[in-house]
């Protein structure tokens, strides 16, 4: 499960939950290009279905208790600016949820296909070493 799916599972079972984290979702797939894609793949060209799935218009939707939401996301992640959209989540979770948006200097995500036996993806957390230095320096 990934970000967008941390959010999802959560907007649907708010009383199991007492604070979401997602790094890097696509907060917002009915409106990206990938997320068109993929729910039309997966859910059919019926795009009134695809509002279920879609953490953003979840959450439009909530009623449940105000938590903590946390969403992290690498300021050199090459899909921040045209895919994930986690200022829709915020502007949408507004008065609902406590969302931090956290942007995580010099991170992004890498996926290496077939790294690993019987894994089709390896998600690896890459930052640069002056970012690395800069949080021991702070601890």
């Amino acid at each position: 499960m990934g970000g967008h799916g941390a959010l999802t599972i959560f907007l649907k079972n708010a009383d199991v939950y007492k604070s979401v984290s997602a790094y890097a979702p696509i907060c917002n797939p009915i409106n990206v290009q990938w997320g068109q894609k993929a729910f039309s793949g997966y859910l059919g060209d019926d795009q009134s279905t695809w509002q279920e799935y879609d953490a953003t218009e979840l959450v439009k939707q909530y009623k449940g208790p105000k938590v903590p939401v946390l969403i992290d996301i690498g300021t050199l992640d090459n899909f921040k600016d045209k895919q994930l959209s986690p200022e829709a989540f915020q502007k949408a979770a507004q008065g609902k949820l406590d969302v931090q948006l956290r942007l995580q200097v010099r991170f992004y995500l890498v996926m290496m296909p077939r790294c690993m036996p019987n894994c089709k993806w390896m998600f690896v957390w890459q930052c640069h070493l002056s970012v690395l230095l800069l949080h021991l320096r702070m601890l």
